[in-house]
């Protein structure tokens, strides 16, 4: 079967199965990127472990978590402890105290939680935070807990006596409850996170959501054809590209010369005016408009650029425009041989490489179109006077 007719396969079952995929269903933690850092993760269990926070849960994400700790034949002093009438509010968390991920403080006990999703214990790791915990708190109750996706026990035999191990399973189980049993009770938007936060756990750490389930079983399928797609999917500059291109030209402009991380246009009424004999451009245009993406994906300060442009300082036609445009307000001539920029304005972008968003990238063309009205008429009435 060649590769079109693979395609094709796909793209039918795609149609079939995409509202059971949910693709277009919001999820905060999916729109945070929450789902591929233990860091976060770590923030929102710190967030909900802590019955004193905003999300008003009180003790019931805490309480059921401590007894799942304490049922535990590792921590051996529960029978002294009088769970019953503990304070729970006298609680306090922290994250990342003395390297440790998530702590839990009471006058009464003290509880060390080792959230790992994807890396393993890394070596002394565990035996330096029960030193850790020895040490500053010697006259309190002592628990330690390794939270991973399947609850796997610690690998060393030593440290595995005192490690309480809990699945992300447990955290879903404890939170669908409080969905279920106090969700009319609670802030709709609280709701909403820990409804998220369940789809993460079963989607992204459990691996066992139905929708994963369903992706899985199309990747078996159409493997062929999926990786095939994944090895000739465009980059997010090209990406992109295609969808700037798209929106100037409903905006009634025309495109110009190409090159990658730049669209290049003219209005209607310069299509016609404008050279197209001077060097530089591949369509030799003397005169473009421009908007430079390049540092659309940059580490820092994500931009866009517009600009006015010309082409070629030395060709008569290009001098006659930078002298002309220079005039309007906020133009100047840049100094450059090759390449003359008469305008320039920066958008700040926050559009995701991994996930590129048509209405966001359709909002900032809009954005920098609109900004730039003005100018676009004052260029295109002078040019119309002088060429």
């Amino acid at each position: 079967m060649d590769i079109v007719k693979k395609l094709n396969e796909l793209d039918k079952e795609l149609e079939l199965v995409k509202p059971s995929l949910k693709l277009n269903v919001p999820n905060i933690f999916s729109i945070l990127k929450i789902e591929d850092y233990e860091i976060r993760h770590s923030n929102f269990l710190k967030w909900l472990l802590d019955p004193n926070e905003n999300h008003k849960l009180d003790q019931r994400f805490l309480k059921p978590f401590l007894k799942h700790v304490f049922a535990s034949d590792k921590i051996c002093w529960t029978s002294e402890f009088d769970f019953k009438n503990c304070d729970l509010f006298k609680v306090n968390v922290y994250r990342e105290w003395r390297n440790i991920d998530i702590l839990i403080e009471h006058p009464e006990f003290v509880i060390a939680i080792e959230n790992k999703q994807l890396s393993g214990e890394h070596s002394d790791q565990l035996r330096r935070y029960r030193e850790t915990i020895s040490t500053h708190y010697p006259n309190c109750k002592h628990a330690f807990v390794f939270l991973t996706p399947d609850g796997r026990e610690v690998i060393d035999e030593i440290d595995a006596e005192h490690y309480v191990s809990i699945s992300y399973d447990e955290i879903r189980s404890n939170l669908e409850k409080i969905i279920n049993t106090y969700s009319g009770s609670l802030l709709p938007k609280v709701v909403n996170y820990l409804k998220d936060y369940v789809k993460i756990i079963k989607q992204d750490i459990m691996k066992n959501d139905p929708v994963v389930k369903l992706a899985q079983k199309i990747y078996h399928n159409h493997r062929a054809a999926l990786d095939f797609i994944n090895e000739h999917k465009p980059d997010g500059l090209t990406y992109v590209a295609e969808m700037v291109e798209n929106i100037i030209v409903e905006k009634g402009h025309v495109l110009g010369s190409k090159n990658v991380g730049f669209v290049r246009f003219l209005t209607k009424n310069l299509q016609d005016i404008i050279p197209r004999n001077v060097s530089g451009w591949n369509e030799k245009e003397a005169f473009l408009f421009e908007i430079d993406f390049r540092n659309l994906f940059g580490e820092k300060n994500r931009s866009v650029r517009f600009r006015s442009a010309v082409s070629n300082r030395n060709n008569e036609i290009s001098q006659k425009i930078i002298e002309s445009v220079s005039t309007l307000s906020g133009c100047k001539d840049s100094g450059g041989k090759k390449w003359i920029s008469l305008y320039g304005k920066s958008f700040l972008s926050n559009i995701d490489e991994s996930n590129i968003d048509v209405e966001v990238v359709r909002e900032l063309v809009l954005r920098i179109l609109g900004g730039v009205d003005i100018h676009l008429n004052q260029v295109e009435e002078k040019l119309l006077e002088i060429l």
